[in-house]
């Protein structure tokens, strides 16, 4: 009975484990920083308070762990992810392995800060294609194209950075743009509308 009962923890917490890693695997991708260090520090906080796992499994958790982090950090070598896995398996507790993902999660979380700053050059980037280029036939799909980026991630992107739609935002500009042309010329407005696209 104490086996099968035994078994059974086992079998949930790897379903609880597989559905944190998966979280945490979204939340990279995502670059959600905030919900990152949440769904970790309830990783630890399950091992941290139930003694009822062996030393190699949950250091095999913590091995993934990090090896899922070393995938999102470019710069980092096989090497290294060897040489920091070395040290994971050489812990001597819980306390030990956390020193090392920690460590570990730092340099994660400045990586996705760098990819944000990134993320926000880009949409600065399409927005001085936008004033340079207003009066010609653009498109979301155009855009992300010159910066190689998939059009829905653009669009999404763009909206979260300027809380406009992009093609609001263009509409906007073409309007400011027609707006400064017939108070400033004496063009018709049909030759206007065709020069702001």
């Amino acid at each position: 009975y104490m086996a099968e009962a035994e078994e059974e923890s086992e079998e949930g917490a790897q379903r609880d484990d597989d559905t944190l890693m998966k979280q945490i695997r979204q939340d990279i991708h995502a670059g959600d920083v905030l919900n990152l260090r949440e769904h970790y520090e309830r990783l630890f906080h399950n091992y941290g308070r139930n003694v009822g796992f062996s030393q190699i499994y949950v250091k095999f958790i913590f091995a993934s762990l990090l090896k899922i982090f070393y995938e999102a950090i470019p710069d980092k070598t096989e090497k290294e992810l060897n040489e920091e896995m070395d040290s994971l398996y050489r812990a001597a507790d819980l306390e030990g392995i956390r020193g090392i993902v920690d460590k570990n999660l730092a340099l994660l979380e400045e990586q996705l800060k760098k990819d944000a700053d990134g993320m926000h050059r880009e949409v600065e980037t399409v927005k001085r294609y936008i004033y340079g280029h207003y009066g010609e036939e653009l498109g979301i799909e155009l855009l992300a194209e010159k910066i190689h980026m998939a059009p829905s991630y653009l669009s999404a992107l763009f909206k979260k950075e300027t809380g406009q739609p992009f093609v609001t935002y263009l509409t906007d500009y073409r309007m400011d743009r027609a707006e400064e042309l017939v108070l400033n010329t004496d063009e018709k407005s049909y030759k206007i509308a065709e020069k702001v696209g």
